[in-house]
């Protein structure tokens, strides 16, 4: 009897034994789960927090670069209004004058040029019909004439048109002649053609004759 006792008493520490054993290994294996599930959140946690600090620079260096990109843009803005404003500033101004032979009026013109000169002038005269296209200038100086500021140019015989009537003739000398009174601002104009006095199909100049403005 008492080894019958003896028997079930082992088998029941044994029982308590096991038992004791398996819950502290379920316990252990909970907290090992519970400890790998936490860590595995904290490095989603530092995932979400390093995707959000490189958003965050992402943005700021988009933010950079726009800004960048502007200030870049309104130098390179400032500087081309800069080279416009100097290319302008050494443009000088020309005046030509123009005609109508029907109303036989005159009008003029102005445009800015790299120089102002006698050339210059004649080739906007050429460009709209008040001269021959062939004309050009020869000699061109301002001098003194008994105290009045005169310009004295000889031109080239393509200057001369005999096929024009006297009154387009008229109108060509008198807008030529105010196209350079206007500009040089002379009070007068000593017109010579190939060093000699001109002379066209219905008008011929004297020695001590000039033109002047109307």
């Amino acid at each position: 009897m008492k080894i019958k006792n003896t028997i079930k008493y082992l088998v029941l520490v044994a029982t308590l034994t096991i038992t004791a054993g398996f819950a502290v290994g379920c316990q252990s294996q909970k907290g090992q789960a519970s400890s790998q599930n936490k860590q595995e959140q904290d490095k989603e946690e530092n995932k979400d927090v390093q995707k959000d600090n490189i958003e965050t620079n992402d943005r700021e260096t988009s933010s950079t670069k726009d800004e960048d990109g502007k200030k870049s843009t309104k130098k390179k803005s400032d500087k081309s209004k800069g080279e416009d404003k100097a290319i302008t500033a050494d443009l000088k101004e020309i005046t030509y004058y123009t005609y109508d032979i029907n109303t036989e009026k005159l009008t003029p013109h102005t445009k800015l040029v790299n120089e102002i000169s006698v050339g210059n002038i004649m080739k906007e005269l050429s460009a709209n019909g008040v001269i021959p296209k062939n004309a050009q200038v020869n000699t061109a100086k301002v001098v003194t004439v008994d105290g009045i500021r005169t310009l004295n140019v000889d031109v080239n015989d393509a200057f001369v048109n005999f096929d024009q009537g006297s009154s387009a003739e008229s109108l060509s000398l008198q807008a030529f002649t105010n196209s350079m009174v206007k500009t040089f601002k002379v009070k007068q104009v000593k017109l010579t053609v190939e060093g000699k006095n001109y002379s066209g199909g219905h008008i011929a100049l004297k020695d001590n004759e000039y033109l002047k403005f109307k």
